[in-house]
């Protein structure tokens, strides 16, 4: 195992036990996955290429309906990072949009700083998923 990966399961460890659960289990992929409100499923990987974790969200597809003006608040929602949880939205290869935010695996980064990140990330990954099944026509 690597330093990375190391640090990596011992920083997803930490965060699972904060929120009452058991060591997490890594998927055939090497993520760890967390479901959160509603049912949302942020995963969790490491990247020992850039030493970083990296977390992800799929939101769902953007609604047919979504005008040029929704599509510009994600872009600009997603600019600085203040309206994403510090994630940025891409669009898979099935066209559903992720929000995704890598956290370099410094020497700050303790568990507490990855609890408040992942809380910040996993909070704004919500309220966009509500946002996009809204403007779908499909309520919560």
């Amino acid at each position: 195992m690597t330093e990375v990966a190391a640090r990596f399961a011992g920083l997803a460890a930490a965060l699972s036990a904060a929120h009452g659960l058991p060591p997490p289990e890594p998927t055939a992929e090497g993520s760890v996955d967390f479901v959160v409100d509603g049912g949302l499923v942020v995963s969790l990987r490491s990247r020992d290429d850039a030493a970083a974790l990296v977390m992800a969200a799929g939101l769902g597809p953007l609604p047919a309906e979504a005008g040029a003006a929704w599509q510009a608040a994600l872009l600009d929602a997603g600019l600085f990072g203040a309206g994403t949880g510090g994630g940025r939205f891409g669009i898979d290869s099935d066209g559903a949009i992720v929000l995704r935010r890598c956290v370099p695996l410094d020497d700050g980064l303790d568990a507490a700083r990855l609890e408040e990140r992942f809380r910040r990330f996993a909070q704004a990954a919500v309220a966009w998923r509500e946002r996009l099944r809204e403007q779908a026509g499909e309520g919560g």
